[in-house]
């Protein structure tokens, strides 16, 4: 619950830069089982952002 509303949260910064998203994304989410996941969503969606400009 809590790592969705981050998710949420974090999904405005990333579209601003990702550099900051992923900074953020180490320094601050404990336990690496959920911080793998919130970068690896981010890869993806990375990877969708980057096909639709294509």
């Amino acid at each position: 619950m809590a790592a969705k509303r981050l998710v949420a949260m974090v999904r405005k910064t990333w579209m601003r830069s990702d550099m900051s998203f992923e900074c953020a994304v180490r320094a601050d989410i404990p336990g690496r089982r959920v911080r793998d996941e919130a970068v690896e969503v981010h890869r993806h969606h990375h990877r969708e952002m980057s096909q639709k400009t294509v």
